[in-house]
């Protein structure tokens, strides 16, 4: 939804047919002021004050979708899909520019997808399963292999990513909300209070 000021106005696929779902799996903002989000029909779609535009992936099997976007400050708009594939969005067509090769069919149904964020010095971060990772010119290397402490499975994933303002990474792993700077963890702040 969008409030300017007086009311709510909805975006969804009853009010915007142009969207392919309401049920959004991110929502993020680009430095010029666009609105960007993505759902589970399989689009990525963008505000840009004016009307909503979608970028359809084509590039996705039909029940892989976008779980998580991340847009550098130069306005580098990354998705990542359910199935652990990185993507480069265009307005005319993504490109794929990484595929997880440690994607596992028989837990896909109850884990997170690939979750990516890039932080203020531009540097591209992405929670897998149960790793923490960055980007470089050679895929993702590993911050740190093992993010759990409770090694039931159904609680081991790597929920969220994103940047601390005062320091260093917050992550959302394991049901617990834990800040991580310079090779150890520096706040912990239990467990979710929502679940999953």
């Amino acid at each position: 939804a969008a409030f300017d000021g007086i009311e709510f106005y909805r975006f969804n696929h009853v009010t915007n047919p142009e969207l392919g779902g309401s049920d959004l799996t991110s929502v993020m903002i680009s430095p010029e002021g666009s609105v960007w989000f993505s759902d589970r029909s399989g689009e990525v779609g963008f505000f840009d004050g004016n009307e909503v535009h979608t970028v359809e992936i084509s590039l996705l099997d039909d029940d892989d979708y976008v779980d998580s976007l991340a847009i550098s400050q130069k306005g580098l708009v990354l998705a990542a899909t359910r199935d652990g594939h990185l993507l480069e969005i265009h307005p005319n067509q993504p490109s794929l520019i990484w595929k997880s090769d440690q994607w596992y069919e028989l837990i896909r149904d109850f884990s997170p997808g690939l979750q990516t964020f890039f932080d203020s010095q531009g540097q591209l971060w992405a929670g897998l399963h149960t790793e923490l990772n960055i980007w470089s010119s050679n895929g993702l290397i590993q911050v740190l292999p093992e993010l759990h402490v409770d090694t039931s499975e159904d609680r081991a994933w790597v929920w969220a990513v994103g940047e601390s303002p005062r320091e260093g990474v917050w992550i959302a792993a394991d049901l617990q909300l834990r800040r991580y700077s310079n090779g150890q963890w520096i706040e912990h702040r239990g467990e979710f209070p929502w679940g999953v």
